[in-house]
């Protein structure tokens, strides 16, 4: 069985480098949790884009992940880490 893959975007990826060191562990530490778990809705659901996919969202700290399990290619993909300006 192929297991699943965590895939950031660019923005992503940004976001990620630009927060600070404990966040990042935090962050790094809760991708990796859904490598093994990509059911996992986060904190809440987006609300559905104009192709109809919800987007769930994790808030980690300071920042906010937004995600998307694709389950026919075995994927999570990441689309946005940013600073939630609520906390």
């Amino acid at each position: 069985m192929k297991e699943y893959e965590v895939v950031l975007s660019l923005e992503a990826s940004i976001g990620l480098k630009e927060a600070a060191k404990l966040s990042q562990s935090s962050m790094l530490a809760y991708l990796h949790y859904l490598k093994s778990n990509p059911f996992d809705e986060g904190d809440f659901v987006s609300m559905p884009d104009a192709d109809g996919r919800e987007y769930y969202v994790k808030g980690i700290r300071k920042h906010l992940i937004v995600y998307l399990p694709d389950h026919a290619n075995k994927e999570v993909r990441v689309t946005s880490i940013t600073k939630n300006k609520k906390a």
